[in-house]
């Protein structure tokens, strides 16, 4: 039967690591019989299939969210409080808050400028804060994701899966003590005109979907792009001292070094939208938006953050990984052996909080690896939420690696130590003048970021080189 909805396919996908999960019950800590070894790794090809398909089933659905955003937002609820609110000339309560279709129907109202011939819709867009006066408007990333600081570590239990998820909640504001470095939590009253909760969650969300340093990086946000000394030391060498009565103590220095984060500016490109499409108050426009300009800093700023050379921009954490001096046998496949050389090249005090990051070519590579015994590492997840794991530790994908041959294709190491610096946060500007013969308008998106591996010498993170 074709699977051709994006709930068929996950439900497949679920069957498939039931089948993988109950293959390893069976095998009961026994190396597997070659029936049982084809069994596992023609279920790993078809799940990695699936996933793909997934993919790309998810993606088309995705084209059509914006439809299905609409009828939520225009639900009769939502419209008959606006109705409401205008029949009682109680519309532009500055204490009565706006419901989701009232803030798409103020963000379209700005987005269209001096274009904007509703009142209602005027006065909706003053009410959330815009000024048509003025052409852009800055706003700041929601908190909530791994990015909160909130430890890369593989929850067992549904109770650790319910506990990750409150702690991450309750550091929602980004409540870290950043006032020695002049650094300042988010906060939406600075910096310009908010954009609604409708614009700030599908750019987040799109950032986090393509890319995967920003899932487990530390995210910091500064009001100024003024550099950021980050101060490192490095005292494992040195020890105390024992010492008899009435004796002086001797004097042993410590040294100190500091990694500077920048501010190195990024676009979206534009995007040109008619007027006669702005004007349609169905449209969801801040989702719209929020997608595509998201997803085109999230690319760029990605690479960056991966694989960037630190020169002219972002260190990635690909070039800034030490050599683990594990090279794999193949250029296409790696050994149980090589994972845990790698993973042991890591510091102990490190593993604690620490996890894989590989392309999905490499993935492919370590669902098929099996231990001494013969039994596969890579295990579906046991709990509902719970990520899947190698030898114990959770992974994350990060397609900006590259699985080719001779390329650092796996990493290994706590990710946290990486710092993504983010100046103010994101500043959509509207062109209404630009193309006014073509009776469109233009937005663009701009971005100030730096990021790199706050290493005190001690190697966070370390990585394993494919055979050339």
């Amino acid at each position: 039967m074709a699977l051709t909805t994006v709930k068929e396919i996950r439900e497949a996908i679920s069957a498939k690591n039931a089948e993988l999960r109950r293959l390893n019950e069976e095998s009961a800590g026994k190396r597997f019989t070659e029936e049982q070894k084809r069994n596992w790794d023609s279920l790993i090809d078809e799940t990695t299939d699936l996933e793909g398909l997934l993919k790309r089933a998810e993606q088309i659905e995705k084209g059509l969210a914006v439809d299905s955003q609409n009828d939520e937002f225009r639900s009769q609820q939502d419209r008959h409080l606006f109705e409401e609110r205008r029949k009682s000339n109680q519309q532009n309560d500055p204490n009565a808050p706006l419901n989701e279709y009232e803030k798409t129907r103020a963000f379209n109202a700005w987005a269209l400028g001096r274009r904007c011939m509703s009142r209602e819709d005027r006065e909706l867009a003053i009410r959330a804060g815009y000024d048509f006066n003025q052409s852009e408007c800055d706003f700041r990333f929601n908190r909530g994701s791994d990015a909160s600081g909130i430890p890369f570590r593989a929850p067992k239990t549904m109770e650790e899966v319910r506990h990750q998820k409150q702690a991450r909640e309750s550091r929602a504001d980004n409540k870290v003590n950043l006032a020695a470095t002049g650094l300042k939590a988010a906060d939406g009253s600075l910096g310009g005109y908010t954009v609604p909760d409708a614009m700030m969650g599908p750019l987040e969300s799109a950032l986090l979907q393509w890319g995967g340093m920003r899932q487990v990086a530390t995210i910091l946000t500064t009001d100024t792009g003024a550099d950021l000394p980050i101060p490192t030391t490095n005292d494992t060498s040195n020890k105390g001292e024992m010492i008899a009565e009435n004796t002086a103590v001797n004097q042993l220095e410590a040294t100190f070094a500091q990694v500077i984060l920048g501010s190195f500016k990024y676009s979206s490109k534009m995007i040109n939208l008619s007027v006669e499409l702005l004007q349609d108050s169905a449209l969801n426009l801040p989702a719209l938006l929020g997608e595509m300009l998201g997803t085109r800093i999230g690319r760029i700023t990605n690479d960056d953050f991966t694989t960037g050379a630190g020169s002219a921009g972002p260190r990635g954490i690909v070039t800034a990984a030490a050599n683990s001096s594990v090279t794999s046998a193949s250029a296409t496949a790696l050994t149980y052996a090589e994972i845990l050389s790698l993973k042991h090249s890591v510091d102990p005090a490190y593993r604690a909080n620490a996890g894989w990051m590989m392309p999905d070519g490499v993935l492919v590579m370590m669902k098929k690896i099996a231990d001494s015994t013969g039994r596969p590492i890579w295990l579906p997840s046991l709990a509902q939420g719970a990520p899947a794991t190698f030898d114990g530790d959770p992974y994350v994908i990060n397609q900006s690696m590259s699985s080719a041959a001779a390329a650092k294709a796996l990493l290994y190491g706590d990710f946290s130590k990486y710092m993504i610096r983010e100046v103010r946060g994101i500043t959509l500007l509207r062109l209404d003048e630009r193309y006014a013969e073509k009776h469109q308008v233009a937005f663009v998106a701009f971005a100030r970021y730096d990021g790199d591996l706050i290493d005190a010498g001690t190697n966070p993170v370390k990585y394993l080189t494919l055979h050339a």
